[in-house]
């Protein structure tokens, strides 16, 4: 049952963050930015606290992540 319960929630999450990251590059193509180097300098600005790996590569690509995108995750850490 726990497992089943954790599919719906990750199903649910990729549903979510595909939606935040059609917008977030929307907004950014409406600004004349690009996606990734703004994210950088948001990252930089508001301080962000560093992601921690293992990072779920599959799922994020399935949000519509693109490869750049997962590769910053890498590097980041």
């Amino acid at each position: 049952q726990t497992c089943a319960v954790l599919d719906i929630i990750l199903h649910d999450e990729v549903g979510h963050v595909a939606i935040g990251n059609h917008w977030y590059r929307w907004l950014c193509v409406q600004a004349g930015l690009e996606p990734v180097a703004h994210y950088r300098h948001l990252v930089r600005t508001y301080r962000a606290p560093r992601l921690k790996p293992p990072y779920n590569t599959e799922a994020r690509a399935r949000a519509g992540f693109s490869a750049e995108e997962l590769a910053y995750l890498e590097q980041a850490v």
